[in-house]
């Protein structure tokens, strides 16, 4: 399980590093770098349906690449925005015209939709001109470490150098951003910046401090508290999945099984809030033993996966992914300093573009 937090964290830091612009412009994408972006887009492809075609009659989730440059490559601003759009506002007409359902958008690492469609349209979908690439989105299952293959915080440290890193160059990681892409993140937890009580879990995951899970009135999916979320360590965030999936939901409406996204992502199963923890939790011993890897970096809370199921959905992995490419918005415009002093907390971070 370590050796896959340490595997999984390295790469979501090297994506942020790379994939993420800020609020400045850049200019259109050197012609060499699309094409080799188009090029691993179409390898991905041919790879994914290289054992056939599915039969017809079968509805398929699928990730649909657009032949418009993503942000990634484009750079911020209204005109890169505004191409992304409009292609795939074209495209999801075409995908409901003949049967098929918008799920997501993703705009940064891709530009594509995320659609369900019957296994009959794939062939033309792929043949439209302004698809690059149609892939499967398939679901994940975790796997867990127990007894001799788990470590303490103070092993895990003392394994990779991180004390001496913050002994040596005062380095805890102070400015950086990490994204979990997890169960989500306990956002109430001491370590994470939040009170560490019941009644505050309670408030954030049921939306009152008398609640449960379990119970009738104990709603998820519920805006988070203000008080508790963000908070100076879990900045911001977004539940992908829902707080049903992959158990049948009656609210889907295609099939009885469905994400069902909000804005809620606080953490029901603890797997989540234990990567947050080792990636960057705050000490709380006296001897600091038990701080995280960087305990002075941000947490991002994405929730893609059921803890309890140890199952991840691949449609939300996906979202995640290219939300935590970009926190704070401002690939998208969202960046609005003047609205910023008498906006609510929670959104006060994304007007100002404050990473």
């Amino acid at each position: 399980m370590v050796a896959r937090i340490i595997q999984c964290t390295m790469i979501f830091a090297l994506m942020l590093s790379v994939g993420y612009s800020g609020a400045t412009s850049r200019p259109e994408p050197a012609p060499d770098r699309f094409v080799a972006y188009a090029r691993l887009s179409e390898q991905a492809e041919q790879a994914a349906w290289r054992m056939g075609l599915p039969a017809p009659g079968q509805m398929l989730h699928v990730l649909v690449q657009l032949r418009t440059p993503p942000l990634a490559l484009a750079g911020s601003g209204a005109a890169a925005v505004a191409a992304i759009t409009q292609a795939q506002d074209a495209l999801a007409e075409l995908i409901v015209a003949n049967g098929g359902r918008e799920i997501g958008r993703l705009n940064t690492v891709t530009a594509a939709l995320a659609v369900q469609i019957d296994s009959a349209q794939l062939s033309a979908l792929r043949a439209h001109p302004a698809v690059l690439a149609v892939l499967p989105i398939n679901d994940y299952a975790t796997t867990q470490a127990s007894g001799a293959d788990t470590l303490t915080l103070a092993e895990l440290n003392t394994l990779i150098g991180s004390n001496e890193v913050r002994r040596l160059f005062a380095n805890t990681g102070q400015g950086v951003d990490l994204a979990v892409v997890d169960s989500g993140v306990d956002y109430t937890h001491r370590k994470l910046g939040g009170p560490g009580t019941g009644d505050s879990y309670f408030r954030a995951y049921c939306g009152g401090a008398l609640l449960r899970p379990g119970d009738p009135a104990c709603d998820p999916s519920i805006d988070p508290p203000l008080d508790l979320f963000p908070n100076a360590k879990v900045r911001g965030g977004y539940d992908y999945l829902g707080d049903v999936w992959p158990a049948p939901d009656a609210r889907c409406l295609n099939g009885p099984v469905c994400i069902f996204p909000d804005r809620n992502p606080i953490d029901g199963s603890g797997h989540g809030t234990h990567v947050a923890d080792i990636a960057a939790g705050r000490p709380l011993s006296a001897d600091g033993s038990d701080a995280g890897v960087a305990p002075g970096a941000n947490v991002w809370a994405f929730k893609a996966c059921n803890g309890d199921s140890a199952l991840c959905e691949g449609t939300a992995l996906l979202l995640a992914i290219d939300h935590a490419l970009d926190l704070d918005g401002s690939n998208r415009g969202r960046c609005r300093p003047d609205l910023a002093r008498s906006a609510p907390p929670s959104i006060r971070p994304i007007l100002l573009c404050c990473r």
